[in-house]
């Protein structure tokens, strides 16, 4: 997870979005509060958070391979790591390492 991204993840519905723990509807009212404090114990948090996310510019295969593997490597190790892949699976994430 980087800094910022989580704060307008979107959410599980299309035109909803995420502010911190609150998710809202495209039009403004609330859906839902979700408790997501199990982040601040994610591994993936801190600079090892960019390994899980392409690079602004291109990025060689060899290089992607590398990067993807460490960033397994941090979520096999990780102690929420179960927590994790079902806010993903429930926000229908489509990009990620789990």
């Amino acid at each position: 997870m980087r800094p910022g991204v989580d704060d307008w993840a979107k959410g599980p519905l299309p035109g909803a979005a995420r502010v911190g723990n609150l998710r809202f509807e495209a039009g403004g009212s609330l859906m839902a509060i979700f408790p997501l404090s199990w982040t601040e114990a994610a591994a993936c948090r801190g600079r090892e958070g960019a390994l899980f996310f392409p690079p602004e510019t291109g990025e060689r295969k060899d290089d992607r391979l590398e990067r993807e593997q460490s960033a397994k490597r941090i979520c096999q190790a990780c102690v929420v790591r179960s927590e994790c892949l079902s806010c993903a699976l429930e926000r229908h994430e489509s990009h990620g390492i789990w």
